[in-house]
């Protein structure tokens, strides 16, 4: 072990999403270090820069490139090595030195149900569930970037120290983020994939119930149109008047852009490790329409909040930002209520 290697970024699996991000802004801070060395996917290498003094492995996807690396990084790794695994999950094999996990999926490491989830995703989640309890001996302390993700750990892994270390990639959005034209109607955008706890089902529901009220905003997904696994509920909530707009996977700066266009940001996913659209939608002023639930507040204050699990709660909110008042229930006397229910 030499001291270039004195620190260590094992990330054989983080390729996309805001985890490449992340993982990007953490490796140009490391760039300035000249004691790094990371693993990284092979599969991000065209989506990141070069890094010259970072002493980079390509990990190959698969079981092999993966137990590969993880030989590799058992090792690497010195008596004073500070080892940070991005991938979320502890190492197979206990590296000398200081093992840092950084938990980045809730759904890993809290009991959230996933019956809703395909039984091959359910039983992946299961299978790394069980890794943070198999392999908790390999890890030192992780590392969670909201209040409400650490609660889960504790929950699941009490013994382990967790260090709560909140950070986003930049503190200021994209100068060259163009605001795209052509949507003048009030727009709601929901920045997510399509599993289940994104919840997109209830949200499509309230957009329906919005419709039959003759309120119609647009709402933005960042799905594929026709190749999602909700390619029939959004054409379900099109025929019943919904306004719905699918523009696909959005780079960082196609993503500050719509943010900006948008009226609104509209996040009813039913859990998070950190919420990164909303802290980006905070960055940038945006009014954000959100769950109430931990993780929403751990990162913003939202301008309206609904319960995730009512559609009709989602609708009223919605209503609520673009100021459509509701009417009032009629309310009887009790000898007008006898009259209403026994004589008409």
């Amino acid at each position: 072990m030499t001291s270039r290697h004195e620190y260590i970024i094992f990330a054989p699996n983080v390729r996309a999403g805001g985890g490449l991000v992340l993982l990007n802004a953490l490796l140009e801070v490391a760039n300035r270090e000249s004691e790094t060395r990371a693993f990284l996917d092979a599969r991000a290498a065209a989506s990141l820069p070069r890094f010259p003094r970072i002493d980079i492995s390509w990990v190959r996807p698969g079981l092999m490139g993966r137990l590969q690396s993880e030989r590799d990084l058992a090792q690497t790794a010195g008596s004073t090595s500070k080892i940070l695994c991005f991938s979320g999950v502890p190492p197979l094999l206990r590296p000398r030195g200081k093992v840092l996990v950084y938990a980045q999926n809730a759904l890993t490491v809290s009991k959230f149900p996933l019956g809703s989830f395909s039984a091959r995703t359910a039983a992946r989640l299961l299978m790394e569930r069980g890794l943070h309890q198999l392999l908790a001996h390999n890890v030192d302390e992780y590392i969670v970037q909201t209040s409400s993700m650490g609660q889960f750990v504790r929950q699941v892994l009490p013994k382990i120290p967790v260090r709560v270390v909140p950070f986003v990639s930049s503190l200021d959005a994209p100068a060259d983020a163009a605001t795209p034209q052509g949507i003048s109607a009030p727009s709601f955008l929901y920045p997510a994939h399509d599993d289940p706890h994104k919840n997109h089902a209830n949200l499509l529901d309230a957009w329906a119930l919005l419709a039959a009220d003759g309120i119609r905003p647009i709402l933005i997904l960042t799905l594929q149109d026709g190749r999602n696994r909700l390619h029939q509920r959004i054409e379900d909530c099109r025929a019943e008047g919904g306004e719905i707009l699918c523009i696909g996977l959005l780079n960082r700066t196609e993503m500050m852009a719509t943010l900006r266009s948008a009226s609104a940001v509209i996040y009813p996913s039913l859990i998070e490790s950190f919420g990164l659209p909303l802290l980006e939608a905070r960055q940038l002023g945006r009014p954000i329409v959100a769950a109430e639930l931990d993780y929403v507040r751990d990162v913003c204050e939202p301008t309206e909040t609904f319960d995730p699990q009512s559609p009709r709660s989602i609708a009223r909110a919605v209503k609520r930002m673009l100021k459509v008042k509701e009417s009032s229930p009629t309310l009887y006397s009790a000898s007008a209520a006898w009259s209403e229910m026994i004589h008409s």
